[in-house]
Order: structure tokens, then C-alpha cells, then sequence
């Protein structure tokens, strides 16, 4: 026998399904007709027949649909083949033993979930065995879900099947029940269209066959669109045949509650299509109906004006008003609002048809906006995996902020994007003068300076900073070119090996605050950043080490010739003079025998670092190995290649490279070569300039000579 999870232990997360009562047989209706037909019943069954089949049909997993004498009025695709029924089959009434066969879980027994949800008009979970079609016994999730009738009775009971192959019978939890998957949201939404469709077709049956016509083509229009602007259209388009009106418009309030606007349907002067919007709704009808979630009615505004709008209303000839939520989900997406020039225009009726009016369009609205968060997300998503291609093909850390700045737009739309980089030594942050907002914060930190402030730039350094609108923060306006509510500012640090280096600063174009989806975006954007930034300066850390000498901090040998080779090549392409010297440190085998091998180390890098300061910026330093320096001298003729040596011959002389104490001298011996037709290469330059610094040394060394002379 199953073991289950009892009804107690889920009932605080799964909803139940309210119907009213006469719908089961609009159900069993609209099923029927989901293939077509001419009869008002079947434009009815079809209202909500196709969302409902097309849904579950494709959840993935086997729907039994089963009423309370344990009979199978409904079976998608995947249930039949399951049981090993054709679809024709099903046109007679089968009981569940012969649908499910002899391993039927419904049985009158404990453990049957028919008879726990009867019984208990709660959600029942278990599991239990059946054998497919290939033979094989396979173990399957169940959850039973009620459908109740308006006195709160099982009508029927909604039974869906999941495999679970990866767990044993016998190991098996009541949470492994729940874990499978119970809860979906497709497969709530499913049954929430089911009450939908059986509830909407109680109320469709005292409506007139006109009206109920006109409300079905306009509910299929209107479905049939995911763009907010074709439903508004298609509404007004498709009113007028349903009810009578002088003037009609929709109250949408946005997605985050901040924002509400009235858009003109049919009936108003104005070209514009938004008759109003702003922050507060309070006060007029439409915030009445949205707050409450209750229809409201004015059957005449001379004898009861209550609203705000009701006095300018009457000015304009409007004399009765019928306002209904659009509500979703049971959350308020905003509300429908129909006028007219004459007293008593609207009442049960009116309301009746107009509720299910609303309820097609909030639901079809809805849809539009989960449409554009599908659309939003995969943009959002898109941007962040196009910035780390972009990041992944650079090593240079400008690129990556710029690449950075040019995907945040992808995100959200700002009027200011811009990196502040944070001073190592005097702990300050300063704008990239390249990217732009140099200005507006420029003028923040100013005002922040007379004020005695503390910029909201530093708090970033321990955090993300998200300000939802900054007209709560007077001194943050000087960063937004333009306000209007929201106005939000997100300041996000960039950490890199665990330490903030920079912070983004971002404000929302006027009007379009960010929302924290968005600011948690932006984090993975510094990421990104973070992550390139690093990347970039590990590559130029690992370059510099590539061509670097470790103990003078000078050119190495293998670089300097290829720099040498560049050097020459382009002296003679362009016909300029180059020369070479070849420096020699006299006696350094006496300077470590004497003071020590650390002590020579240090001459040697003190040396380098000497030479460096004397040459031009242009010339080229390198340590060629042991005590052998080299220097490229670009654009230079011999005889001031030979001036610079001696400079340098005397520098070295009078440098104290041993200490202030000691009573030695370190001196260098340098031979100067030039660039001739008759060099050939960069091995044979250095060969003259080697040869000349050696005819130095055997002189008598501190010396200098030219090769040739």
C-alpha cells in the first residue's frame, strides 16, 4: 500500500480550486467543443477551452481528470498512452480500474486519493506502481488536486502522474512527493483556467446571446495578443458592442506600484491616448476600485459626486460611471472605467458583462507584461554574456570599462554611467575623465564639500548603494541632467582580489527608476569588470615579467633584441641615424669578493636605475647579462652618442653605489657603434659596440670608446 503525505502537512502551500456550482457540466461542455462549433454553448466552451487543453497537454505529464463515482471524464495525451487507450475510446464513460488497469491507485479504500480529496477537500500526495508501455514498472508521483463546488464539495478531482525514476519504492519520503515537482506553477496556472473557464461559464448564462458573442470574439483578440498597445486597441475596438458608453478608458498602475496612468479608450477630445498620470491615485474612482478589488457604480454624479474627478465630470456632461478592477492573479493590474451623458446608464447587468470583460483583459494584460519580463530577462541575460565575450577578447582594463559602460544600457536606460577610480594613496575617488560624467559629479562633490557631507560614492566602498528616487536626497540631484519621478541612483563597488579599486555610478533615465532586478544586473556587471580588470592586469603583470630584468627592473637580454631589431629596421626604412652603447662595470668581481655578493646585487640595480635617470626618455635601457648594460639611442649621431657616454662615464664615477662610507668607486667602461651600411644585423651593432667597450677597458678603464677610432 502507498504510504502519503497527509493533507495537514501541505495545505499551508496548496491552493484549492473554487468552481461555482452548474459549472461541471459547462466543463464537460467546453471540453467537448474544444474542436469547434456553431452553437452559442460552443463559443462558450471555447472561451477558455483552448488555454486549458493546450496547457495541459503540454505539461509533460499524465492529467486524469476523475469524478466523484471514480469515473474518467478527461485524460490528456500522455494519461491515454499511459493507460493504453485510444482517444476514441473515451467517448464512453470508463471507470478507473479499467483506465488505470489492475494497478489503479483509485480504489474506495484509507489510501485512495479520490476518496482522501472527497473526503477531506484537501490536496492528497503519494506515490504508487504501473507498468508501461514497454512492460516495464515504473514508480510515479501523485498528486491529487480538488475541484470544489460553491458549497465547498468535491465535484470532481484533477489526478496528475509523474515518473520518478531515480528513487526506490521503498526509500521513498513523503517529501520526495512534493519535491517532484507538486507545486508547479504550470500546473496551478492550469487549474486556475479551469475554474476560470466553468466559473466564467455560470456567468455567462445570463447574458444575451449577442453579448456573449461579441465578448467572445473580443476575449479571443485580445488573447491572441502579447503587446499591451494591440490589447488597448482591440478593447476599444471590440466595447462598443457590448456596452453602452459616451467615454471609456483603463487605469494600469506599473509593475512596481509607483506609477499609475489613465489611457484614453474611446470618447475623449485629446489626440494624446494618456489622459493623466502621476505617483498617487488616491481619491478617485479608479483608486477606489483598485484598493478595494470591488466594482463600484455611480448612477448618478449630480446626486452623488464623491470622487475627486466627479465635479469636473459633471462640467463635462458625464452623468453615470461604471468602474471594475482588472484583476490577475488576485493582484490589482488597474482598473476599466466606462462613462456616460445620462443618469441610471449602468447597473447589475452591465456589471455583469463587464466583469467578464475584465477579467479577459486583465488576464490577456498580464500576459503581455510576463511576455516583456521573458523579454527583458533573455535581453538582460544577453547583454551580460555578450559583455563577457567582449571582456574575454581584450587585456587591456580601459576596453573592459568601456565595454562595461556600452552593455549597461542593454539593461536599463541611464542618463549618467560612469567609473570612479579610487586613489591607493589619498583614499579618493575620481572620475575617468574619457567616460563622461566628470561634470555632474563634479558638481555633486562640491556640494557635498560645502555641506559637510560625506559623498554617497564612499558608502559604496563597503556596498552596493541603491537610492529607489533622490528627491529624498536634495544633494544627490546635481548628478541626474534631468528629474522626474523615479529617479534612482545605484553606486556598486568593483572589487578586485577582495579590495573596492572603483565603483559604478549609474542614474535611471527620468522617470524610469531602476527596480532590484536590475541593480542585482548591474552587481554581475561588476563582476564582470572585476573579473576582466584582473585578467587584464595579470597579463600585463605577466608581460612586463616576460621582458623584464628581475634585479634591475630593466629590459632583459631576449627583449632588448627585439628592440634593437625594431630600432634598426626603422632607421634604416626611414633613413635616420641610431647608435649603441655597450656599458661594462669595472672590477664587480672585486666588489663582491669584498663586500659581498647582496652588495653587488644592489650596485648593479642602483646602476640601472642611474643610467635610466641620465638617457632620454626615447632611449632604450637593458641589462644584457652579468655587468653589461646596453643602451639604444634612437635618432642619434655618433658624436652625441659619444657626449651622452662620458656624461655618463662621470655620473657613475661620482656616485657613492658602495655607500657614503666607503672609500671605493664603482666606474664603467662604454664602447659607442653606430648604424653603417656595412652592419648587417643587430648581432654584428652589438658586436662592434662590445668590441669598443673592451679596447675601453684594456685603456685603462673609466673610459670610453668609439668603434672604428
Amino acid at each position: 500500500m502507498p504510504r502519503h503525505v497527509k493533507p495537514s502537512e501541505t495545505s499551508r502551500i496548496v491552493p484549492t480550486y473554487l468552481v461555482r456550482v452548474g459549472g461541471w457540466g459547462a466543463l464537460k461542455t467546453a471540453l467537448d467543443a474544444a474542436g469547434g462549433g456553431n452553437t452559442p454553448s460552443a463559443h462558450l466552451g471555447n472561451l477558455e477551452s483552448h488555454h486549458l487543453l493546450s496547457i495541459i497537454d503540454s505539461f509533460g505529464e499524465a492529467v486524469t481528470v476523475i469524478d466523484r463515482d471514480y469515473r474518467v471524464v478527461f485524460a490528456n495525451h500522455i494519461a491515454l498512452k499511459l493507460a493504453r487507450i485510444s482517444a476514441s475510446e473515451t467517448e464512453r464513460q470508463i471507470g478507473c480500474r479499467e483506465f488505470f488497469g489492475e494497478e489503479s491507485p483509485c480504489e474506495a479504500s484509507a489510501d485512495c486519493p479520490v476518496h482522501n480529496v472527497v473526503s477531506l477537500r484537501q490536496p492528497y500526495h503519494s506515490y504508487h506502481q504501473r507498468v508501461n508501455s514497454a512492460g516495464q514498472a515504473i514508480t510515479l508521483a501523485l498528486s491529487a488536486w480538488p475541484l470544489l463546488d460553491e458549497e465547498g464539495n468535491v465535484a470532481m478531482v484533477a489526478l496528475v502522474e509523474r515518473d520518478i525514476p531515480d528513487l526506490e519504492p521503498e526509500k521513498l519520503q513523503p517529501t520526495d512527493v512534493l519535491e517532484t515537482g507538486a507545486q508547479k506553477s504550470g500546473e496551478e496556472h492550469a487549474f486556475s483556467l479551469a475554474a476560470r473557464a466553468v466559473s466564467d461559464a455560470g456567468e455567462w448564462e445570463g447574458c444575451e446571446t449577442a453579448q456573449l458573442i461579441a465578448v467572445n470574439d473580443l476575449s479571443r483578440v485580445i488573447s491572441s495578443s502579447l503587446d499591451l498597445e494591440e490589447i488597448l486597441h482591440s478593447l476599444a475596438q471590440g466595447l462598443p458592442g457590448i456596452v453602452d458608453f459616451d467615454r471609456a478608458s483603463v487605469t494600469l498602475i506599473d509593475r512596481q506600484g509607483t506609477k499609475w496612468q489613465t489611457r484614453a479608450l474611446s470618447g475623449f477630445d485629446s489626440d494624446s491616448p494618456v489622459t493623466a498620470s502621476g505617483r498617487i491615485l488616491g481619491g478617485t474612482a479608479a483608486a477606489w476600485v483598485i484598493e478595494n478589488r470591488a466594482p463600484r457604480i455611480s448612477k448618478d454624479l449630480a446626486q452623488e459626486a464623491v470622487f475627486r474627478e466627479d465635479t469636473a465630470l459633471l462640467a463635462e456632461g458625464i452623468r453615470s460611471r461604471i468602474t471594475v478592477p482588472l484583476l490577475a492573479k488576485n493582484r490589482a493590474l488597474g482598473a476599466l472605467t466606462l462613462e456616460s451623458r445620462y443618469p441610471d446608464r449602468y447597473g447589475e447587468e452591465s456589471l455583469e458583462i463587464l466583469d467578464l470583460v475584465a477579467k479577459q483583459t486583465a488576464t490577456a494584460i498580464e500576459n503581455s507584461y510576463l511576455f516583456e519580463d521573458a523579454r527583458t530577462r533573455t535581453k538582460e541575460l544577453s547583454a551580460l554574456h555578450s559583455l563577457a565575450l567582449d571582456i574575454s577578447k581584450t587585456l587591456d582594463e580601459s576596453e573592459v570599462i568601456r565595454a562595461a559602460l556600452e552593455r549597461i544600457d542593454d539593461i536599463a536606460e541611464s542618463q549618467l554611467r560612469t567609473f570612479l577610480r579610487l586613489d591607493a594613496q589619498t583614499r579618493e575617488l575620481r572620475a575617468f575623465p574619457s567616460l563622461g560624467g566628470c561634470a555632474e559629479v563634479s558638481r555633486y562633490l562640491e556640494r557635498c564639500e560645502k555641506a559637510g557631507e560625506t559623498p554617497v560614492f564612499v558608502e559604496a566602498l563597503e556596498g552596493t548603494v541603491f537610492i529607489t528616487d533622490i528627491s529624498a536626497y536634495p544633494s544627490l540631484l546635481p548628478l541626474a541632467t534631468h528629474y522626474s519621478f523615479p529617479t534612482s541612483l545605484v553606486v556598486i563597488p568593483v572589487c578586485i582580489k577582495g579590495s573596492t579599486e572603483s565603483v559604478l555610478v549609474l542614474v535611471s533615465a527620468p522617470g524610469e527608476g531602476y527596480v532590484t532586478r536590475e541593480v542585482a544586473l548591474f552587481e554581475g556587471v561588476c563582476n564582470q569588470v572585476g573579473i576582466g580588470v584582473e585578467r587584464a592586469r595579470l597579463h600585463q603583470e605577466v608581460s612586463h615579467l616576460a621582458v623584464t630584468d628581475g634585479l634591475t627592473e630593466l629590459l632583459n637580454h631576449r627583449y632588448f633584441y627585439q628592440r634593437l631589431g625594431e630600432e634598426l629596421r626603422r632607421a634604416r626604412t626611414f633613413g635616420r641615424s641610431l647608435c649603441l652603447l655597450f656599458i661594462d662595470v669595472d672590477n664587480l668581481r672585486t666588489v663582491n669578493d669584498v663586500h659581498g655578493h647582496l652588495k653587488g646585487d644592489r650596485v648593479l640595480h642602483e646602476l640601472g636605475q642611474l643610467i635610466k635617470q641620465k638617457v632620454r626618455g626615447t632611449d632604450i635601457v637593458a641589462r644584457y647579462g652579468g655587468d653589461e648594460f646596453t643602451v639604444i639611442l634612437p635618432e642619434s649621431s655618433e658624436h652625441q652618442a659619444e657626449m651622452l657616454s662620458r656624461r655618463l662615464q662621470h655620473a657613475v664615477a661620482e656616485a657613492a653605489l658602495l655607500g657614503p662610507d666607503s672609500q671605493g668607486k664603482v666606474t664603467i667602461s662604454i664602447g659607442v657603434a653606430r648604424l653603417t651600411s656595412e652592419v648587417m644585423n643587430e648581432a654584428q651593432l652589438v658586436s662592434r659596440a662590445d668590441q669598443a667597450a673592451y679596447r675601453a677597458k684594456e685603456s685603462g678603464r673609466n673610459a670610453v670608446a668609439v668603434y672604428g677610432r
